[in-house]
C-alpha cells in the first residue's frame, strides 16, 4: 500500500499527526500498517528520519490501495490495526523503540534499509585522504608496484587466483562467496558499526552490514571481491577492514576482529601470500 503525502490536506503540527518536517511534500510512501480509533485513521509510515511514525490519513491521497495478503486485521476496545501479523503481537512497537535486538529485527527482516548512502564531497575526500596517509595507497598494474598498500601487523593478504581462474558458474560462485563471507564477518565481528566503502576514483558510501544482512536480495554498490578496480571497506579509524587488489588477484584482512572471523573462513580455502607485515617502502 503506497500513498503520497499533501501538506496541505492536513497542514497539522507533527503532535497533532502531520507531517510537519518529519514528511516530503509530494514523496509517496510506503504505509506499514494502518491504525484506526475513535479519533483518527493513521497510516504508520518511515518517516525521513527513519522513524516508523503514525501520521494522520488526511494528510496523504492513495496511490496504490493494494494490502499484502499475510496483513491480519486485530480489532481491541482500542481501536483496529491492519497490518502485519508480527507487527500486532502485544508490545511489539514499545519494544521495537526500546531497541529490542529481537523487534528490530523483526521489522528490518519486513522492511530492509537502505544499506548504501553515498558520501558527500567533503566526506569522499576525508575518507580517501585518510586512508591513503594510513596506508601510503598507490595504484599500479605492475608486480614491481605491489602490494598497493602498507599491510598492517595485524592482517593477512589472500591469492584470489583460485577464483579469478574459473570462469563461468564457478567463478561467479567463488565471487559470491567472497562478498557473502566478508558480509558475515562485518555483522559478527563489528556489530552495530557502519563501514566506509571505497572504489578508486569512483562513489564512496556508508555502508550498513547489518541493514544489507537482511535484504532478500542483497545488491553490493560497491563489492568486497576486486572484479575491476580497487575496492576497500574499514571501520572510521581504520583499524579494520579489507582491501581488494584486482591486478594482484589479492585481498588483503586487516585488524584482529575480522582475522579471527573473515581470514579463518578464506583460510580454509584460499592461499595466504603475506602475513602481518610492515612492508618496507624506502626500497621500491
Amino acid at each position: 500500500m503506497q500513498v503520497r503525502y499533501d501538506a496541505s490536506l492536513y497542514p497539522k503540527r507533527s503532535a497533532d499527526g502531520g507531517g510537519g518536517d518529519y514528511l516530503t511534500d509530494g514523496a509517496i510512501y510506503e504505509v506499514i500498517e494502518v491504525y484506526t480509533d475513535p479519533k483518527r485513521t493513521s497510516f504508520r509510515i518511515m518517516s525521513n528520519d527513519g522513524t516508523p511514525a503514525l501520521f494522520d490519513a488526511r494528510g496523504f491521497v492513495t496511490v496504490d490501495d493494494s494490502v499484502p495478503s499475510d496483513w491480519r486485521v486485530e480489532v481491541s476496545d482500542q481501536g483496529t490495526i491492519l497490518g502485519p501479523a508480527e507487527f500486532l503481537n502485544p508490545g511489539f512497537w514499545e519494544a521495537y523503540f526500546d531497541l529490542n535486538e529481537a523487534a528490530v529485527a523483526v521489522f528490518k527482516q519486513r522492511h530492509p534499509q537502505n544499506a548504501w548512502v553515498e558520501l558527500s564531497d567533503s566526506e569522499y575526500r576525508w575518507a580517501w585522504s585518510n586512508f591513503e596517509t594510513r596506508f601510503e595507497f598507490r595504484a599500479g598494474m605492475s608486480p614491481d608496484t605491489w602490494p598497493a598498500i602498507r599491510e598492517p601487523e595485524h592482517s593477512a593478504t589472500f591469492d584470489l587466483a583460485p577464483v579469478f581462474d574459473r570462469e563461468g558458474p564457478t567463478f561467479a560462485a567463488g565471487e559470491s562467496s567472497i562478498n557473502a563471507e566478508a558480509l558475515r564477518a562485518f555483522v559478527t565481528a563489528l556489530p552495530g558499526q557502519t563501514l566506509l566503502a571505497l572504489d578508486w576514483q569512483h562513489p564512496a558510501y556508508r555502508f550498513a552490514p547489518e541493514d544489507l544482512s537482511y535484504s532478500p536480495n542483497p545488491t553490493w554498490a560497491i563489492p568486497v571481491f576486486p572484479n575491476g578496480d580497487y575496492y576497500a571497506f574499514f571501520t572510521d579509524d581504520f583499524s579494520s577492514g579489507v582491501f581488494g587488489h584486482p591486478w594482484e588477484r589479492s585481498l588483503c584482512v586487516i585488524g584482529q576482529p575480522l582475522l579471527e572471523t573473515l581470514g579463518a573462513s578464506l583460510e580454509t580455502w584460499l592461499p595466504v601470500l603475506r602475513r602481518g607485515e610492515w612492508n618496507d617502502w624506502s626500497s621500491r
